[in-house]
């Protein structure tokens, strides 16, 4: 129960923003999918009004965005209403309305704007931070560039840079300023537990299915970025990055709220879909985003089911 491994990993993060992880990309070793934007020789200092010639630019959103097809769940949900539990009914519509309107950020009082400085790594790894913001706009999970902020009482959080195995993730700080951060604003009490698999849990199911076991994962591309935020909060997920002013229109990796979120979009999903296949509810988990499978060999059927099921379903 509580919040997955994932939250402690961004945890340590914050709390340890000069940390150097033993792992460092080599320059140029990520593939950049912007490369149509200049490549500066400071990222720590304003660039010139050519470098913006090629940078995308989105407006912010008058409603809630998401890639979710949301008549499609309610058409299920209301298909498969006499099947479902009330729990499960309650926790689809919540998750349908997070679509359509936003997800709650559960916060106690309006804070006040703020302006913090982003992270050294930020301008280390400032061509790949570069890159991802481009791509954050081009597929409308960020807006921007603004030349001031574009709405009132704004929040500029810091923007981190964390090195990855292959790539940079550019990660806002939502736990700054301390005492009046976007996280320890959070009524507690409003973010549903999340429960997730475990190695231990999955290996039972393995031995379950027996020798030759058939597997199988889902694995939701962008997670978080399917589930929108409420216009009326865009104010706390802003950033700033080379003296321009951006705004995350999702669910950003580094909130609290994110995580169960994005949660209960992923189990109402799962639960929509088991209803229609017959694999053993014991044989599929869950871990967020990812949905490994397991069944026997000679059931394997159940497992390209499922698969073709969840895909329809979540099918984006």
């Amino acid at each position: 129960m509580g919040l997955p491994d994932c939250w402690n990993r961004v945890q340590e993060w914050i709390d340890f923003l000069d940390f150097v992880p033993k792992f460092k990309p080599e320059t140029g070793s990520t593939k950049l999918k912007n490369p149509e934007i200049p490549k500066l020789t400071d990222y720590g200092v304003k660039p010139g009004c050519k470098f913006w010639e090629k940078f995308p630019f989105k407006d912010l959103p008058k409603v809630a965005v998401s890639r979710i097809i949301v008549s499609r769940i309610e058409s299920e949900m209301s298909r498969k209403y006499d099947v479902l539990t009330l729990d499960q009914v309650r926790r689809c519509m919540t998750a349908i309305r997070a679509l359509k309107n936003g997800a709650d950020a559960c916060q106690k009082i309006k804070l006040p704007p703020c302006v913090q400085p982003n992270a050294k790594s930020t301008v280390e790894f400032g061509e790949a931070v570069t890159d991802t913001v481009a791509t954050w706009v081009k597929k409308g999970f960020a807006a921007g560039p603004f030349d001031a902020p574009p709405v009132d009482a704004f929040r500029v959080n810091c923007l981190m840079a964390i090195p990855q195995e292959s790539k940079v993730r550019p990660v806002l700080n939502a736990s700054l300023p301390e005492g009046k951060s976007l996280n320890s604003n959070v009524v507690d009490e409003k973010v549903e537990k999340v429960q997730m698999c475990s190695a231990r849990c999955f290996s039972y199911s393995v031995i379950d299915a027996g020798r030759g076991a058939f597997m199988a994962k889902m694995d939701m591309e962008d997670a978080y970025k399917n589930v929108p935020c409420r216009p009326e909060d865009f104010r706390l997920q802003g950033f700033s990055w080379l003296s321009k002013f951006f705004v995350e229109t999702r669910q950003i990796f580094g909130a609290k709220t994110a995580v169960s979120n994005f949660d209960i979009l992923g189990k109402t999903v799962l639960d929509l879909v088991l209803t229609d296949c017959k694999i053993p509810k014991h044989l599929v988990h869950r871990q967020l985003d990812d949905v490994p499978v397991v069944v026997p060999f000679h059931k394997k059927f159940w497992c390209e089911e499922f698969v073709e099921k969840y895909f329809f379903n979540f099918c984006v």
